[in-house]
């Protein structure tokens, strides 16, 4: 009962935040944040869909350097096959894994454990929510489950509340596939009507 509590006070606490006024980033690192204290873990990033990678956009437990620059090839790395699989990577020792070897996170302590989590809306993947531990760790289904919940959260938010900035002159086939990630079962977009608002 106490788990079921906690849980849902931080779903309340991240619904709250993914719907302030705070800036899209400050929202995600304070996402990552509350990611980070309910799982117990050491390090979380929040990774978003961006021109066919993952643009590290936040993060806790990470070097600050890198937020904001880190990009991830999908596929490559623990977090980049979340994201081009659709699905929970769990990988309790990374130093064995050579996926992870492929393209290893930095942190600012060495990492043991590692559970990746696509952000999914509606079958597409906006982009992927990571945790990793110092101590060795097999993440399970509760913790994989409230990730995934979490992740759903995040990408509604990105999806219907523009938590991604768009640049000014960007294409609708790159707004479309490179930021969004694609149209689901690979359909083809046709037409769309499109509004724009002033800041």
């Amino acid at each position: 009962l106490h788990a079921c509590i906690t849980e849902l006070k931080a779903f309340d606490e991240i619904g709250r935040l993914v719907n302030s006024t705070l800036a899209p980033d400050e929202i995600l690192g304070e996402t990552a944040r509350l990611i980070k204290e309910y799982l117990g873990a050491d390090a979380c990033s929040i990774y978003l869909t961006e021109q066919r990678r993952l643009a590290l956009h936040a993060g806790v437990g990470v070097p600050e350097s890198d937020i904001g620059k880190l990009k991830v090839i999908m596929g490559r790395g623990l977090a980049g096959l979340a994201a081009a699989t659709g699905r929970p990577v769990a990988v309790s020792s990374v130093t064995e894994d050579p996926r992870y070897n492929e393209f290893p996170e930095k942190t600012e302590k060495p990492m043991e454990s590692m559970l990746a989590v696509p952000l999914v809306c509606k079958g597409v993947v906006m982009g992927v929510v990571s945790v990793r531990s110092v101590e060795r760790r097999e993440y399970g289904g509760s913790e994989i489950s409230f990730l995934a919940s979490v992740g759903g959260i995040i990408a509604g938010a990105i999806r219907n509340s523009g938590l991604v900035e768009v640049p000014v002159g960007t294409t609708l086939g790159e707004l479309i596939y490179d930021i969004g990630g694609g149209i689901p079962d690979g359909k083809a977009y046709k037409a769309a009507p499109v509004s724009y608002t002033h800041l």
